[in-house]
């Protein structure tokens, strides 16, 4: 680290603020010798076989917001979500869906990325009765 705080980058060359850097303990400066943005582009690559201007084009692709929820950028991150990659596990080749909000992710997820169990859900959530308790016993009414 420089005097003035800075550090460069091996990856990208820049000279940046120590802010620019994760956190190591087990380093002699406690910061990645990478800066963020370097970390996040080689995860990217390694991952899911995309650059960051990549993710940024899907992202505007999808109008800088989750394509099922609809919720922008700004709203998922204020509300301390954060957005995550959603890739098809069925198939071996790095392949990305779209990006997602957290909460969207995991209930793809829960549903085992099947079209049918989500359609079940879906035909759970619009019937049309709901069950009480009438003298002791259960019954299922229309509503």
């Amino acid at each position: 680290i420089a005097k003035d705080g800075r550090k460069v980058c091996p990856t990208c060359l820049i000279s940046q603020k120590i802010e620019n850097f994760a956190y190591c303990q087990n380093t002699e400066d406690n910061c990645y010798f990478r800066c963020k943005s370097c970390r996040k582009e080689k995860h990217l690559l390694q991952k899911y076989g995309i650059t960051f201007k990549e993710y940024k084009t899907i992202l505007e692709l999808q109008n800088n917001q989750c394509p099922i929820c609809n919720r922008t950028i700004e709203e998922i991150e204020n509300n301390d979500e954060y957005l995550v990659i959603d890739h098809n596990h069925h198939i071996q080749d790095k392949h990305v869906r779209g990006i997602l909000c957290n909460l969207c992710n995991k209930c793809l997820g829960g549903f085992q990325d099947s079209p049918v169990i989500l359609q079940n859900a879906i035909n759970y959530l619009n019937k049309q009765e709901i069950i009480i308790k009438d003298d002791l016993q259960l019954k299922s009414i229309k509503i």
